[in-house]
């Protein structure tokens, strides 16, 4: 017996493949420069507002919300029993270099076949909830 996929699930796929880099990406929109200007300019008379300008950086809207759906499933598994374990899973095939597949990573951490899938899929699910994706 086949499982059937719902239509967005290799969009939350690509979502979760990505977080390293929409996670690279929001850390350097919210880093401040530890330069100092080395011009000899002057600057404007305006004040300045480095720190509330820094905070109210985002990413292109879609990324942002893809960044923001995975970080809070990250946060909601962490709390589950067996979190780290499960968030290892997902690190070890979608963050670690090469996309590696589930059975190879299932053997890698000493876990059986059905709660690997389990725990995949539940992850992708939330996911997916936290996208607006299901409810």
């Amino acid at each position: 017996m086949s499982n059937t996929r719902n239509d967005w699930w290799s969009s939350v796929t690509r979502m979760v493949r990505n977080y390293p880099a929409r996670k690279a990406e929001y850390e350097a929109l919210h880093s401040q420069s530890l330069v100092a200007d080395m011009t000899g300019m002057p600057k404007g008379g305006s004040a300045s507002r480095a720190t509330e300008n820094i905070a109210l950086r985002e990413m292109l809207p879609m990324k942002q919300q893809e960044y923001e759906a995975v970080t809070r499933a990250i946060e909601i598994t962490r709390m589950l029993p067996n979190g780290e374990e499960r968030l290892k899973l997902m690190r070890r095939m979608y963050w670690q270099g090469k996309k590696l597949r589930i059975d190879d990573v299932i053997r890698e951490i000493h876990i059986a076949e059905a709660t690997g899938k389990r725990w995949h899929a539940s992850f992708i699910r939330l996911v997916g909830q936290c996208v607006g994706y299901t409810e």
